[in-house]
């Protein structure tokens, strides 16, 4: 677990760690790619829901999966982004189309969430291999844990089996009566789970005993959900992170039960994205890195002139020891 002060680089195709340099007030080495070639677009939807997270793409092989706005399973070359086969899921009316809010990969089949709580799993021909619905509002990506698939409503939250669709356990939860349309966030560490629900309740699930577990994660200051829409549980080893969405960030130390940080302040933050054992934020013209076990700043970036300033950061990664950061633009 880490205990250094640089961020650390390593991510899920490297066998080391790598770590950056110390803290500094600036970064020198900084590139700005703005000549990326695109080699094809999918478009999942036809127009832009409200409050609907992204949905993930999959490539297996030489094939690109995906579910689009009109609940059909569409399967692209790789190559050349050409759609080989597209597979209607759902037989409603156009005004009663299901929306899809999910997808994810399990042994080679997909699991798709949809809107009015109906999940399937379907094979990679589009085949249906079990559905289920529940009466209920699905608005946060599903979540395999186990070899088994986490459910979020909104004062719920549901563990079913990947075999069959059949119900493992379930927990409620009092909350608030207006729910996040945005749907909760979720993270795992070893055993237990750690949540916000739409109806604005925190929680966390001992999973080798089925039940409610207590610490003082609970006692983070999470804000409502009303007011704190884009809000954001993370974790990296041994620490769940929450910000709020607005400018509170806090650490809780699973390890040691402890709050190591509380509320720390960034104002006037545009976007973020954590990444490893750093929390980067878009301030005005600036790129800030933070540690997020003590809020120590490791480097600043000025973007002035060189991305739009309305621009938002999109993804993190790292590679060869250099981190690549994705704008909307």
């Amino acid at each position: 677990f880490e205990y250094t002060e640089a961020i650390d680089l390593a991510n899920h195709y490297e066998s080391s760690l790598n770590f950056n340099d110390y803290y500094t007030d600036t970064y020198e080495n900084i590139t700005i790619d703005n000549n990326i070639d695109k080699k094809f677009t999918i478009n999942n939807y036809g127009s832009k829901y409200y409050a609907i997270n992204p949905i993930k793409i999959y490539i297996i092989i030489n094939f690109l999966y995906s579910i689009d706005s009109k609940a059909k399973f569409n399967i692209y070359n790789l190559e050349d982004g050409k759609l080989i086969q597209s597979v209607k899921l759902k037989n409603n009316s156009k005004k009663n189309i299901p929306i899809p809010t999910s997808l994810s990969v399990y042994n080679n089949n997909f699991i798709i969430g949809f809107k009015n709580s109906e999940i399937m799993m379907v094979d990679m021909k589009g085949k249906i291999l079990w559905e289920i619905k529940y009466n209920n509002i699905l608005s946060t990506s599903l979540k395999i844990y186990n070899d088994s698939l986490i459910l979020i409503f909104g004062d719920t939250i549901k563990s079913i089996s990947l075999n069959n669709g059949s119900e493992n356990w379930s927990l409620s939860y009092d909350g608030s009566s207006i729910l996040d349309s945005k749907g909760g966030s979720i993270i795992e560490f070893v055993n237990l789970l750690y949540f916000l629900l739409p109806n604005a309740s925190v929680g966390e699930v001992d999973t080798l005993f089925m039940e409610k577990n207590i610490s003082n994660f609970n006692e983070i200051n999470f804000k409502s959900t009303l007011n704190n829409y884009n809000h954001e549980l993370y974790n990296f080893n041994n620490n769940v992170v929450y910000f709020d969405g607005k400018k509170h960030l806090s650490t809780y130390d699973i390890f040691t039960n402890e709050i190591v940080l509380s509320d720390f302040e960034i104002s006037n933050v545009s976007s973020f994205e954590f990444y490893n054992n750093a929390f980067f934020v878009k301030v005005y013209n600036n790129i800030n890195a933070y540690n997020i076990k003590n809020g120590k700043l490791f480097w600043s970036i000025n973007i002035d002139k060189i991305i739009n300033e309305k621009a938002q950061i999109l993804k993190i990664a790292s590679f060869d020891n250099n981190i690549y950061i994705f704008f909307d633009n």
